[in-house]
């Protein structure tokens, strides 16, 4: 990277980087097909508020929660049972409801939600672009992406959420 680009790149770190121009642009795309081989075990789901937000004496409150993540209710849950008890009841903790959402919108948007980052170094100093909406990407429209220094920083932003296939 030029010291220049890498100067704006460092400006904008702990926040989101836009390309105002084409030839940051592909630098941009170059940098992202060079680096999809770094999927971060994180989602990003921009409406999602904390699970902390639920109240798990409600369904009420659980229900808008989930939608406001645009993921469908039933794909969250089968257990036509489920009314008969409380979300608490049927979700067990905040956590287990979180895991069950994030699993529901890692199966409806492959890898729409899914985050990748590449590092970009200059004079020493490196940094961490990361990548959200590949759908965006892909189709050639995107041009943000979050600057952090470390990416172990990402999930402290809005809409980051833990995530492994395998949990």
């Amino acid at each position: 990277v030029d010291k220049e680009l890498f100067a704006e790149f460092w400006n904008a770190r702990g926040g989101e980087y836009y390309a105002s121009d084409e030839d940051v642009r592909y630098f941009l795309y170059e940098q992202m097909a060079e680096g999809t081989d770094q999927y971060l075990e994180l989602l990003y789901v921009p409406n999602l508020a904390p699970v902390s937000s639920v109240d798990l004496s409600d369904w009420v409150s659980v229900m808008e929660w989930v939608n406001n993540a645009s993921v469908q209710i039933d794909t969250v849950w089968m257990d036509e049972d489920h009314q008969s008890l409380t979300p608490k009841e049927y979700f067990g903790s905040a956590d287990r409801l979180q895991a069950s959402v994030l699993s529901a919108v890692a199966d409806a948007y492959y890898s729409g939600a899914s985050v990748w980052g590449v590092t970009v170094e200059c004079d020493g100093q490196s940094l961490e672009l990361v990548y959200n909406d590949a759908d965006c990407w892909g189709l050639g429209h995107g041009d943000s992406v979050l600057v952090v220094k470390e990416l172990s920083e990402v999930e402290n932003y809005t809409g980051y959420f833990e995530y492994s296939a395998n949990s």
